[in-house]
């Protein structure tokens, strides 16, 4: 979370030993396209985080490490309740349709998502609106777990094939107009421009049988981006600070 415009990001990890490289990614985007670097990580005492390797690299790069008094998470109460209203949103988002929990991370990413655009009491306007200066087009929301129809092209079918594809939406992709969809028949995860959403359907019959085991980040990456890709932002002599 940033901690000026209350914008959050999720990495979705495997094993918490990840988070260090994970941290690294987010730290040269962020640094790549705003021009500002991050001063300060502000979390709690999580083991990963404190190892005398990462905690060299951070030293070098010039970076404080702020960590809590230990089992006093209320010491980083805006992270600590964005992560609360991530994971309660997440699951709102796969109850309805019913969602195998394999899914989660994806509802995650979503519920992040919502959360960006959402108005925040703490900033009296979205995060979005804060980090990019321009307020949210919401045109293209859509509910998360409806059936969908994406158009199949050409060079993937064959004469007498369908030229759609059935899935089930489940967020947005990280380039702009791109939906990702689940398609329910090849068991894969797609991005798709020509999608026809049928809202009053949610999940899809064959749910049970897709296999997708609990925690299983079916875009095949131990660490993916949530959010957006930032857009660029006007640079400055400040620098940023980011709760985590």
């Amino acid at each position: 979370m940033d901690d000026y415009t209350r914008f959050v990001w999720v990495y979705c990890l495997k094993t918490k030993d990840e988070i260090r490289q994970a941290f690294k990614e987010f730290r040269a985007i962020q640094q790549n396209y705003t021009g500002l670097r991050i001063l300060i990580l502000f979390g709690d005492n999580e083991g990963a985080l404190m190892k005398q390797e990462f905690q060299a690299w951070m030293a070098l790069e010039g970076i404080k490490h702020a960590t809590t008094q230990a089992y006093s998470p209320e010491q980083n109460g805006p992270a600590e309740n964005a992560i609360k209203q991530i994971v309660q949103k997440a699951s709102s988002l796969m109850w309805a349709p019913r969602i195998p929990v394999g899914f989660w991370p994806e509802a995650c990413r979503l519920a992040a998502y919502l959360k960006n655009r959402s108005p925040h009491k703490a900033i009296g306007c979205t995060p979005f609106e804060m980090y990019y200066g321009k307020k949210p087009d919401l045109g293209h929301l859509r509910i998360f777990g409806c059936r969908v129809y994406a158009h199949l092209e050409e060079e993937h079918r064959k004469k007498w094939d369908s030229r759609t594809i059935e899935g089930v939406f489940f967020g947005y992709y990280s380039t702009a107009g791109l939906y990702l969809i689940f398609d329910v028949n090849r068991r894969v995860l797609m991005k798709k421009r020509d999608v026809t959403f049928h809202e009053n359907i949610l999940g899809h019959p064959t749910m049970d049988q897709w296999g997708i085991s609990p925690g299983y980040n079916i875009l095949g990456a131990s660490v993916e981006l949530v959010d957006d890709v930032p857009d660029l932002v006007e640079s400055g002599d400040e620098g940023v600070r980011f709760r985590g």
